[in-house]
């Protein structure tokens, strides 16, 4: 062979030529990497619920999927996103699990629950595979952490709607927290017990742990978990209806605080309360090209967003 090519220098011009044109022609379709890969495993389910606004998603699909899949082995991280007519949970696999079993057992514990809505469509379940991180984008603002929370999860809709960009999660938040306060005049005014004010609140669908009902100062403060509440829409919540139609609301009797659980968590970038945005590919996507997608969406984003909102790569 080499004694061919050595006779025939033409043929083996051509054959170096061919060779780099087969090359040029397969390089758009390589996959890239940016780094070097760091593999998660997971498992999507999709539930659509048409005309269900987030708060009932959330309720009435998340609510079921994460305590039916619970106790399933292996399990890592369960996120549910409740949106627009759809929830999206996404199950991530511990490294020492098995993905074959834990996708049958996911898929069992889904057939399972019984109590989804009549209207909702059937849950559709995804292999996800392997994950891979592509990039991190931290999100910083001069704002109070609530207010940067509600800010990067509108940003993070955004982003999930842009085709090139598969997964995003949302870190360095510590899990919001409603802080209710409770005078002690204000109970006695209405006759109304600590016990009472959260058997209340509890009726109303709101989250309520146990042992997280404290006294302090002689006034009383009851602490709960309930990322689909807002200040304003606690302080309507009705505590009394008297005979003649007359209500007492939670805003009446009670200062409502909006904070993180754990303030020792606070993220910050550059001296400022920060939010980290974390892209993931799946293994079929190409990390350069995801990156690419990221850059121009917050390039876009960054004009539309006050000056005292900043992206960081």
């Amino acid at each position: 062979m080499i004694r061919y090519f050595i006779l025939h220098p033409t043929a083996a011009n051509l054959l170096m030529g061919l060779l780099i044109i087969m090359g040029l022609v397969t390089l758009p379709t390589l996959k890239r990497e940016t780094f070097p890969e760091i593999e998660h495993y997971e498992i999507e389910v999709k539930v659509v619920y048409p005309g269900a606004s987030p708060r009932e998603i959330e309720q009435k699909i998340c609510k079921p999927i994460e305590n039916t899949i619970d106790g399933t082995s292996f399990i890592d991280e369960i996120r549910c996103e409740s949106r627009q007519s759809m929830a999206i949970a996404t199950i991530k696999m511990q490294e020492q699990g098995d993905f074959v079993q834990f996708n049958n057992d996911i898929r069992s514990a889904i057939d399972e629950v019984e109590n989804f809505p009549d209207d909702s469509e059937e849950p559709i379940i995804k292999e996800l595979g392997r994950t891979q991180d592509v990039v991190t984008v931290a999100l910083s603002a001069n704002i109070p952490k609530p207010e940067l929370k509600d800010l990067a999860e509108s940003i993070k809709e955004r982003m999930l709607r842009v085709p090139g960009i598969p997964l995003v999660s949302i870190e360095g938040f510590s899990k919001r927290q409603f802080q209710i306060q409770l005078a002690q005049e204000k109970l006695r005014l209405y006759g109304l017990s600590l016990q009472a004010v959260a058997n209340i609140i509890g009726q109303q669908n709101l989250d309520l742990p146990t042992g997280e009902i404290q006294t302090a100062d002689r006034d009383y403060q009851i602490r709960f978990n309930d990322e689909r509440r807002s200040p304003t829409e606690l302080k309507d919540l009705v505590i009394i209806t008297g005979e003649q139609g007359n209500e007492v609301r939670l805003g009446d009797i009670a200062t409502i605080i909006d904070r993180f659980e754990k303030a020792e968590e606070l993220a910050t970038y550059n001296n400022m309360p920060t939010a980290f945005l974390k892209i993931r590919k799946n293994s079929q996507d190409d990390s350069l090209g995801v990156l690419e997608q990221v850059r121009e969406f917050i390039a876009q984003e960054q004009q539309a967003l006050p000056e005292q909102v900043y992206f960081n790569l």
